[in-house]
């Protein structure tokens, strides 16, 4: 049975410091209640808190990045990055990248969601506000002190309403007696907006991972499978190279899954694979280790998902082999939950806690929900996704969410677009709500799109055929672009912009994503020069090139320009709530307990098979510095438990898994002799399910 910890609170504290008049009245406490005691949580005063620009979420060896914002995605050090391997309709990426691809697209793919939209666009509803407020400031030698900041961003935001009220108006005389009021408004909306995506990003940042690191060792799709996720085609069609894929990018499903299912098969058999899951498995159980940054939640995660992923497999042991099947209803439980969607959306208010536990409370409530999820819910999902086609909205069904309930909150949700029209901000200043919807919509439909790779390059006049340029990387020629896939008019302009050093010039190859039904991944080739594109040249199916090109060059940013914008859009919020001791005060204090509500969140669910009369608590602190190997007691056992799961992953029956453990110098009836001495002793990780027979198969939990 899937279990979570008792509500978990935040609760108000009677000894608390005053609190400068006009500033937030509501404050937090040095502890919250989470199974029936409160945990200290004044040490965490003492550590520097993230700020808003820490929402990049990475792969477990640190080499892929995901941001949450723009879903702008890297998946190897700028240095490492070789646009060779992604040129072409059919891509040859490099083996030792396929783990960090997988974990990276699938973020991409939870961060497309109604819970990853929400999250932009409360990010733009904070940057709205804070310039609006920014045009209300005081003038720089009307400050106390003259207001100096020590850093260059502060430097900024002090500089802003100058310059705003300079390019733009002064609003403040048409306030007269109201300037205070709306001052204290919009800089309260601003800090409820920080602290709801704050809380957004650490609760939901372990199950973002789990799936991610579900993707990477355990997600498949069998032959026989009637839908898939876009991870398949993702990793055929970028990985396999021209050889396997000789007939193009237009071949049936069947091949598909028969090439993918090469491909993680060789991977996860790879002793990269099980180096990488085995240190994952021995991180620390607790989410604010060093190895997340504080806010990470790897292993967690990890176990949270695969527990999710059993309960599934009781309701429907089908779903034991369809791992893929699994990620995706997992994905869309939590990501494409409209209710939190609409939650986060909602108008700000003055108690940041109040919205601290609304959050709080919802995502409780869904993981406990959770534990409804039946066989026929699954069915539903699945012949939903059948019969939409992929599309991007069609009421979702399996979800455990009413008619009703859904068309509520795409209510609640439009009605906190339409709200930015009439908002305070706008009434103020009219420029920073056209600023807000500028930016929403210029960074919304490029979240659809996952750069590969993005390199400095330069181009020179091709000559064959008329017209056409030659893209040169490293003093290689690497592609060739014709003429009607030049966006600007004449190639001597291109010449004259990147036909030197090159340093003008940035080539991204762009993958458009896949639908649930596996509709061909297109590919493109975006030259640009940091403000236009300057050429663009699409792979893909004859009948939607024209539709992708046009897609990819509207509004088109290069991988480097998302990044900083996503920077840009987060650091004045964030700069406002840090300048105002009121507001800073209040946002330690809720983020402060971040740390320790997250691992009580996940905790009861991701040990939730543990032999029963296990002590959870006791087995959580154990596991809290070095994993799962404070369990195992060994680094050979756990490479051993390592690998049994990744092998079991791809092909069960018991003699397949022992003749790999064999090739190995390794004996599989002694690992599974180790794995019941610990389900008894230690009451962890779950007792390792066989079969029996000569044709029996072992399901082990790890």
């Amino acid at each position: 049975m899937l279990e979570v910890a008792p509500k978990t609170e935040l609760e108000q504290e009677d000894d608390r410091p005053a609190v400068p008049s006009g500033l937030l009245s509501a404050t937090g406490a040095d502890g919250y209640k989470a199974i029936g005691r409160t945990v200290s949580t004044s040490s965490s005063f003492h550590r520097r808190l993230p700020h808003m620009g820490d929402f990049l979420h990475y792969s477990s060896d640190r080499a892929g990045i995901t941001d949450l914002f723009t879903n702008a995605v890297r998946l190897c050090p700028p240095e490492r990055e070789d646009p060779r391997h992604w040129l072409g309709p059919i891509g040859h990426g490099p083996p030792e990248q396929l783990l960090t691809f997988l974990h990276e697209v699938t973020h991409h793919w939870c961060f497309r969601s109604d819970v990853g939209q929400a999250l932009l666009f409360l990010a733009a509803r904070a940057d709205m506000n804070a310039h609006a407020l920014s045009a209300l400031s005081d003038d720089i030698d009307e400050r106390p002190n003259n207001d100096v900041s020590d850093d260059l961003w502060g430097e900024f935001v002090r500089d802003l309403g100058p310059l705003l009220r300079a390019a733009v108006e002064d609003p403040r005389s048409r306030l007269g007696s109201r300037l205070e009021s709306v001052r204290n408004d919009l800089g309260l909306a601003v800090h409820d907006d920080v602290i709801r995506i704050q809380v957004a990003l650490a609760l939901l940042r372990p199950l973002a991972e789990g799936l991610a690191l579900f993707a990477e060792f355990d997600a498949i799709s069998r032959i026989q499978s009637e839908v898939w996720s876009p991870l398949p085609y993702s990793v055929a069609l970028n990985f396999a190279g021209r050889e396997r894929l000789a007939q193009g990018p237009h071949v049936e499903p069947f091949n598909i899954m028969l090439i993918a299912g090469e491909l993680l098969s060789r991977v996860r058999s790879s002793p990269l694979a099980l180096s990488r899951k085995a240190s994952m498995l021995g991180s620390p159980l607790k989410t604010g280790s060093p190895l997340t940054r504080g806010s990470g939640g790897y292993l967690l995660g990890y176990l949270t998902v695969k527990s999710l992923w059993r309960h599934l497999l009781t309701q429907d042991f089908r779903l034991f082999a369809e791992t893929d099947l699994s990620l995706m209803y997992m994905r869309s439980f939590f990501y494409d939950d409209l209710g939190l969607a609409a939650l986060l959306v909602q108008p700000p208010i003055s108690d940041c806690m109040l919205s601290t536990q609304r959050i709080i409370d919802h995502l409780q409530e869904r993981i406990t929900v959770f534990e409804g999820v039946r066989k026929a819910d699954v069915r539903a999902y699945e012949e939903h996704v059948l019969s939409s086609g992929g599309a991007d909205w069609v009421r979702r069904s399996g979800l455990l969410r009413s008619a009703a309930e859904d068309e509520r909150d795409i209510r609640l949700m439009r009605r906190a677009r339409e709200d930015i029209k009439s908002s305070a901000a706008a009434e103020t200043f009219g420029f920073a709500a056209s600023l807000a919807v500028e930016r929403f919509n210029r960074i919304a439909p490029r979240r659809t799109y996952l750069t590969a790779c993005s390199v400095p390059v330069r181009v020179t006049d091709a000559h064959d055929p008329p017209g056409a340029l030659n893209v040169v990387w490293k003093e290689l020629p690497i592609l060739t672009i014709p003429a009607e896939d030049l966006v600007r008019e004449t190639s001597e302009e291109l010449t004259a912009v990147g036909g030197t050093d090159g340093s003008s010039l940035q080539l991204d190859i762009v993958l458009g994503t896949a639908t649930a039904r596996g509709d061909f991944l297109a590919r493109g080739a975006v030259l640009c020069d940091g403000k236009r594109v300057m050429a663009c040249s699409v792979s893909g199916l004859p009948e939607h090139q024209a539709r992708i090109r046009e897609e990819m060059v509207a509004g088109f940013r290069a991988r480097d320009a998302l990044l900083k914008e996503s920077e840009t859009l987060q650091k004045i919020a964030g700069r406002i709530v840090e300048n105002d001791w009121g507001l800073r005060w209040n946002r330690d204090h809720v983020l402060g307990q971040l740390d320790n509500i997250v691992d009580q969140l996940y905790r009861p669910t991701a040990l939730c098979f543990a032999r029963e009369g296990t002590d959870l608590d006791a087995l959580a602190d154990r596991m809290d510095q070095r994993g799962l190997l404070s369990v195992l007691g060994s680094s050979t056992l756990l490479r051993n438990m390592t690998l049994l799961g990744l092998s079991a992953g791809l092909n069960a029956h018991e003699s397949v898994v022992a003749e790999h453990f064999q090739e190995l110098g390794l004996i599989f009836d002694d690992t599974l002799r180790e794995a019941a001495r610990l389900w008894e002793t230690e009451g962890f990780p779950p007792r390792v399910v066989r079969s029996g027979g000569p044709d029996g198969w072992v399901m082990p939990f790890l």
